[in-house]
């Protein structure tokens, strides 16, 4: 989730948007800002072995 998304992400990107409808990379103050209009607490972002990561929420 960095702000400046490397090419490998930009590729993930452009899978996302042939899949799902609206789908999209988000870096954690968006996901903050979205998890904050929905209720819920940015909880953790946890790195794993590949250029993703796991995002954890809990209820506000």
């Amino acid at each position: 989730m960095p702000e400046a998304p490397a090419p490998f992400l930009a590729f993930l990107d452009l899978q996302m948007l042939l899949v799902s409808h609206g789908g999209r990379e988000r870096t954690r103050s968006e996901f903050t800002g979205l998890f904050q209009a929905a209720g819920l607490t940015l909880v953790a972002v946890v790195p794993t072995a590949t250029p993703c990561a796991m995002v954890v929420a809990k209820k506000a």
